[in-house]
């Protein structure tokens, strides 16, 4: 009765505009736009200090680690058929749930991103912002900027981590049956995935932040204003 509900709360889902576009895309073209991404991090960063260059490489290394852990987990079994079609019924319903809050969250997000745009345009601008140059349409764009790109990295950092969890619970059952260290391993590793990945996108989103301040604005740089007084 529970696959049932299940199976039927999935097919009667509807995925978002920003889902349905990503899902779209081509695996070379995204693989594309990736490296095209991580260049342009790296050369915001080399423009910065060399410290922003080791962030972005300690980032980029616990990506790839985080894939080596998720190949592993997904390369073992799930079980017999019976878990198995359990799995894939939770797997379709988590699935669904997620593109429902995800799309609700999106439109909520773009809503508020407006509302702060709106709110730091009729803001008093600081005599930091002042002896900078800093006008008020410039911060409400930096403010908005920074409150999307927080959003996305979040995003990113849960669905990826539902992605594996749903997949790994079936594993660790299936470890369970064999032995309670396969299975503590199984559960270690992908629980690794999923701190490694939230840890990463919280850590390189904020230095794509300071970097581009810091290459667009002079932030941080010998007499001009501090990260502080962007905001």
């Amino acid at each position: 009765m529970a696959m049932d509900v299940l199976l039927t709360m999935c097919k009667s889902v509807t995925s978002s505009p920003i889902f349905r576009i990503l899902m779209g895309i081509n695996v070379r073209v995204l693989v594309i736009l990736l490296l095209l991404g991580f260049g342009y991090v790296f050369y915001v960063g080399a423009s910065t200090s060399p410290i922003i260059v080791f962030v972005f490489s300690v980032c980029i290394v616990s990506f790839l680690l985080s894939i080596y852990l998720t190949k592993w987990v997904l390369s073992k079994d799930e079980g017999p058929p019976e878990m198995a079609q359990i799995s894939e019924a939770i797997r379709d319903g988590a699935e669904g749930f997620f593109r429902t809050q995800y799309g609700t969250i999106s439109k909520m997000a773009f809503l508020l991103a407006l509302v702060i745009f709106s709110i730091y345009l009729f803001r008093s601008t600081t005599p930091q912002q002042e002896s900078s140059g800093l006008g008020r349409a410039t911060s409400a764009y930096i403010t908005v900027a920074a409150f999307l790109l927080g959003a996305l990295c979040s995003g990113v950092a849960g669905y990826v981590g539902m992605w594996v969890s749903v997949r790994a619970n079936v594993r660790v059952s299936s470890a369970a049956r064999r032995s309670a260290r396969e299975a503590l391993q199984v559960a270690v590793r992908a629980g690794g995935f999923s701190a490694l990945v939230v840890v990463g996108m919280a850590v390189i989103g904020i230095a794509i932040l300071y970097s581009t301040f810091y290459v667009w604005l002079g932030v941080g740089s010998p007499g001009s204003m501090k990260v502080t007084d962007c905001m």
